[in-house]
């Protein structure tokens, strides 16, 4: 397992790898990112991203409770759909 970089005093990780630790789609912090409310850096095609304002904006935004029923809304809808076009 890698271990965070540190970029000026502050760790730094991967986009992905931290949307997997926190427990949020990947999706989600790359939002946050592109909104400004994660600090990020960009390496290529890899996003680093700061781990204390991602851990933060988890903690203050992020409604699982909420992402859990859009989820299933939008299952339903997918299967919905499979259905019609039989």
């Amino acid at each position: 397992m890698a271990m965070p970089v540190i970029i000026n005093g502050r760790s730094f990780e991967l986009a992905s790898r931290l949307a997997q630790q926190l427990g949020v789609p990947r999706q989600t912090i790359h939002s946050a990112c592109k909104r400004g409310l994660i600090t990020s850096i960009t390496l290529g095609k890899y996003r680093l991203v700061d781990v204390a304002e991602a851990h933060e904006f988890v903690r203050k935004y992020y409604r699982r409770d909420v992402a859990e029923r859009m989820r299933r809304v939008w299952r339903k809808r997918k299967r919905k759909s499979k259905v019609k076009e039989k």
